[in-house]
């Protein structure tokens, strides 16, 4: 996976936790 590719998971991980009212930064939690 690209640098570019990893941005847009991340992305997709906050918008989806912030949706769901849980903290971003539990990076374990985002895959």
């Amino acid at each position: 996976m690209n640098k570019r590719e990893d941005d847009i998971v991340i992305s997709i991980s906050i918008s989806r936790k912030l949706n769901n009212m849980t903290l971003p930064w539990e990076e374990r939690a985002w895959f």
